[in-house]
């Protein structure tokens, strides 16, 4: 997706960081469902950094979110770099974007610039 926003293909890079945030938001179903989950003990006691670690899994949901707000931002840049856009779906990405990391300053701005 960022390779084809590079290149100025933004209907491409559209389409890539719509897929990217279907996955993503996949990802982040299945590890809201690990954390509703008992702890597993024996990967509670580990040092290392383990899928079914309660530590593991909430940084892994951070980076997720931060990941989303990145995504949702180019999704939205992608949308007004074509020509005959709609402005209301760039709005909505770059809010989406916010949901995700309320301090993404490239957001707040493409928010202003779409109102």
């Amino acid at each position: 997706a960022i390779t084809s926003f590079s290149a100025q293909k933004y209907e491409e890079s559209e389409k890539g960081y719509t897929k990217l945030i279907e996955h993503a938001h996949q990802i982040l179903l299945f590890l809201g469902a690990l954390q509703n989950c008992a702890p597993d003990e024996i990967a509670e006691k580990s040092k290392t950094d383990n899928l079914f670690k309660r530590s593991t899994q909430q940084k892994m949901l951070n980076d997720l979110h931060g990941a989303l707000s990145i995504s949702y931002t180019y999704l939205a840049m992608c949308m007004l770099k074509q020509s005959e856009t709609q402005i209301n779906k760039p709005t909505h990405a770059y809010l989406n974007a916010l949901k995700w990391n309320p301090e993404n300053n490239i957001a707040k701005e493409g928010l202003l610039h779409c109102i």
